[in-house]
């Protein structure tokens, strides 16, 4: 099964893996279950858009936990 990998970066999605055995049909479920959205993304903090590079910071320390969003 092909993995859109630009698909993938452009909406950050992480697929993560583990040691193991996972089998195609593994992957095929894993990713029906995230189309389905029944994988929640986890927010660390929501900050006004004058504070970008306060949040550019965040993510790049990688001192937050989750996504770091920025609301106009």
């Amino acid at each position: 099964m092909p993995l859109d990998v630009k698909h993938l970066y452009l909406n950050g999605i992480s697929v993560i893996g583990s040691v193991g055995r996972i089998t195609a049909d593994d992957l095929k479920l894993t990713l029906a279950w995230a189309a389905e959205g029944r994988y929640r993304v986890l927010v660390d903090r929501v900050l006004p858009l004058a504070e970008a590079a306060h949040a550019h910071r965040i993510v790049e320390d990688r001192s937050g936990i989750g996504k770091v969003m920025l609301q106009p």
